[in-house]
């Protein structure tokens, strides 16, 4: 983490304030019917945002999780400022106890810069972020370019829309199974459905998979932040013509934020 002079900090704190006429929405997701809640215009200078992003963090190839690209982490004060207002409408929705804490974790700026063909097998699918209830997905959308957005998915054979500690294992031999390296081998195509003459083309999850069903697509918008638990199968939906960049300024930049509830 980057060590940051009081003045920059306090700066920061200073542009990192909350829109007062944010109109959160609330979504019930799938079959489940988890919310998702949705705010667009979450802070008042997003801008000044993504220029100290530019300008402060600093970027590497992240080798903790299975992100296809490079990140940077977030500084406490930031992460404090992007949840604090949070707190309550969580606690609420998600019918956390009162005598739960939340405690942030593994949180980044972050870019997407791995090129298809470059992808694990695992990287091509949706993804859970943790089995169990009581974390949180955040993420808030920074850039104003147009980027890819993100998609919500059914696992098609065993109908599975989130991952519980019930489900793992057998989720866990749902990915092991379809091993998609060998499928695109012996099919002439890709687990996405892509082929030229035969071989396959490995690339970025897409609303059309045959293995899992996307029932619900959000669009990549300036300043807009979501949140979700960490249990829903997900896929950032990349558009490999605009979002393969490491440049913050044009990039695909997000800032994505864990809490835990203990």
């Amino acid at each position: 983490m980057s060590t940051l002079s009081i003045t920059t900090v306090e700066r920061l704190i200073v542009l990192f304030k909350i829109n007062p006429n944010i109109v959160p929405r609330i979504e019930m997701l799938g079959e489940g019917l988890l919310p998702l809640i949705v705010i667009d215009d979450y802070i008042e200078d997003v801008n000044g945002l993504t220029q100290y992003i530019t300008q402060q963090a600093k970027f590497s190839a992240d080798g903790h999780t299975q992100y296809p690209g490079i990140r940077s982490p977030m500084i406490k004060d930031i992460v404090l400022a992007y949840l604090k207002p949070l707190m309550q409408p969580i606690y609420k929705i998600y019918g956390f106890a009162a005598t739960q804490t939340p405690s942030p974790c593994d949180n980044y700026f972050s870019l997407i810069t791995t090129a298809a063909n470059d992808l694990a097998d695992i990287q091509t699918i949706p993804h859970f972020d943790t089995y169990q209830p009581n974390l949180i997905a955040v993420i808030h959308y920074l850039n104003d370019k147009p980027h890819g957005g993100i998609g919500f998915f059914k696992h098609k054979r065993t109908g599975y829309e989130f991952i519980n500690e019930l489900r793992k294992p057998e989720y866990d031999q749902v990915v092991n199974d379809i091993n998609l390296s060998a499928a695109s081998r012996i099919n002439g195509s890709s687990i996405n459905g892509s082929s030229i003459n035969g071989s396959s083309i490995k690339g970025y999850c897409s609303v059309n998979h045959r293995e899992f069903e996307c029932y619900k697509t959000l669009n990549y918008k300036p300043n807009r932040l979501i949140v979700f638990p960490g249990m829903l199968l997900h896929s950032s939906l990349v558009d490999v013509t605009t979002d393969i960049d490491p440049n913050p300024k044009t990039g695909r930049l997000t800032a994505n934020m864990f809490v835990k509830f203990l």
